[in-house]
């Protein structure tokens, strides 16, 4: 069995290094993958609470519905949306999260859609511009369905304002 390398001593204004070990291979099923840069270079902008709820974003499939109350109560914060709300404003601020409204024509918030690359990556300013755009529905329409766009639907979910 071959000894951990042994950490650099902190000397001066050297500061001390302390190898990992993994043990076991990377895991294939039942887990996600979270991209280094978003870890390495992201969380100093997203702050931690940016990031778990990236992280969280992207556990899930796509389709899946969530809300502020619903991520609050996974991540353990509780009855704290406003924690989540402030970590998505980050992400969003960041470019890294879009979050387009759906509505119908003439007011009323149907759902928000949660877009963000697979891979976490920021959002180019064209992107942005295509993905932001609100999806604005017809206020009265026969043969409607409560879906829109089939990206989500009209469910109450504990996260009206």
């Amino acid at each position: 069995m071959t000894q951990p390398p042994a950490a650099r001593r902190s000397t001066g204004s050297q500061l001390q290094r302390n190898p990992i070990r993994r043990l076991g291979g990377r895991p294939t099923r039942g887990c996600t993958l979270v991209p280094d840069e978003l870890i390495r270079h992201g969380v100093p902008e997203i702050k931690a609470e940016g990031l778990a709820v990236m992280v969280l974003l992207l556990s899930h499939a796509n389709g899946w519905e969530t809300s502020a109350v619903e991520m609050s109560h996974q991540l353990g914060w509780g009855e704290n949306r406003r924690r989540v709300r402030a970590a998505l404003e980050r992400l969003v601020k960041a470019r890294r999260l879009v979050i387009r409204e759906h509505r119908r024509d003439g007011g009323g918030r149907l759902c928000q859609e949660y877009i963000f690359h697979a891979d976490a990556r920021r959002f180019s300013e064209e992107e942005w511009t295509m993905w932001a755009a609100p999806i604005v529905l017809p206020a009265h329409c026969k043969g409607c369905t409560n879906t829109v766009q089939g990206a989500c639907t009209e469910t109450v979910q504990g996260d009206a304002p």
